[in-house]
């Protein structure tokens, strides 16, 4: 928690604190290669710097910071509103954990794509949106790979893959709802010719993109995405 180890670790001397390392199973770009593909919470070294020094110019922004604050106290004032209409006037109970969950994922998804997946009011009513619990899946699955032995999760995913059994064949069907769910929202946003008027994420890295000699790809604007969605949805 202290800044100077922050500033440490990701400023002063990162590469004593890579992530991965040559030919080793444990690494965190073969782990979590299926949610976090080539991100920034993945990679090492050129990567990792090209994506951070990216996004420290996204998040440096005064619009960005200030839409961020908006965006929180807003969905902060929806939270408590709905808790007091809902809960507290009726003697409803709500897992509150799932509540505030919900209400990060639904102000993060506004600051990161600029679409509002209303999963505050599903929280509510006891029900988890299918994004939401395909991500949580998604992160719990890969990331018990790292607490067993990596021929044995390899096998299993490969079993996974070819039959869709087991953790790791759910795992290939939530993936799926991740990706249909991402790109179609990345989808909408290329198709508009000019997105200088968003303040979102997806729309800043995508002007950054279309000033750029070599434009992202589909799959990178998915990367960057999930990885910034990784901030917002830690696991129940």
């Amino acid at each position: 928690m202290d800044a100077r180890d922050r500033e440490y670790v990701l400023k002063t001397n990162p590469w004593n604190y890579l992530k991965n390392g040559i030919d080793d199973p444990a690494s965190f770009e073969v782990g979590f290669a299926e949610v976090l593909g080539r991100g920034i919470f993945a990679t090492d070294k050129s990567e990792w710097l090209a994506s951070r020094k990216i996004a420290s110019h996204m998040f440096s922004g005064h619009a960005l910071r200030t839409q961020m604050e908006h965006v929180f106290n807003r969905h902060a004032d929806r939270v408590a509103t709905l808790l007091e209409c809902s809960v507290a006037n009726t003697g409803k109970y709500v897992d509150m954990q799932e509540v505030f969950q919900c209400a990060v994922f639904d102000a993060f998804c506004e600051i990161a794509f600029g679409v509002f997946p209303n999963a505050t009011d599903a929280a509510i009513e006891g029900r988890k949106p299918e994004f939401l619990f395909a991500f949580d899946f998604a992160q719990q699955t890969t990331s018990t790979r790292f607490a067993t032995d990596p021929i044995t999760w390899h096998l299993a995913r490969l079993v996974g893959v070819l039959t869709g059994l087991g953790e790791e064949g759910e795992l290939v069907k939530q993936l799926k709802i991740i990706d249909d769910y991402v790109y179609k929202i990345i989808d909408d946003r290329l198709a508009e010719k000019d997105v200088s008027g968003r303040n979102d994420l997806l729309s800043l890295y995508i002007q950054y993109s279309r000033s750029q000699s070599e434009p992202f790809s589909r799959e990178d604007f998915r990367d960057i995405i999930v990885n910034c969605e990784l901030i917002s949805s830690p696991t129940k």
